[in-house]
């Protein structure tokens, strides 16, 4: 069946409910900006302050400041040892 630029096809008998609510279950997981989320679930779609609530549920995950540091410096010294290390390891070969 074609109706303008949409394709689609008819079904002899009405398919049910529960059908279509369990191929949605089956279906992989859409996106919040989803067209068709939207359409079905309009309740769902992204609001204005949805940036600013992620924000602020990511600032109250975060790591204490010291923690962090420690980690980015532990880190650095880390790296740096390594490539030390490799490094004089191919001075030694050649």
């Amino acid at each position: 069946m074609e109706q303008g630029r949409f394709y689609g096809c008819q079904f002899k008998e009405r398919i049910s409910q529960a059908a279509i609510s369990a191929a949605l279950l089956r279906s992989p997981a859409a996106e919040p900006g989803d067209a068709l989320l939207q359409l079905r679930f309009p309740e769902l779609a992204p609001s204005e302050h949805a940036e600013e609530l992620e924000a602020e549920d990511f600032a109250e995950d975060k790591a204490p400041l010291r923690v962090r540091l420690r980690v980015i410096l532990g880190g650095s010294i880390l790296l740096w040892a390594l490539i030390i290390y490799a490094a004089w390891s191919i001075y030694k070969l050649i």
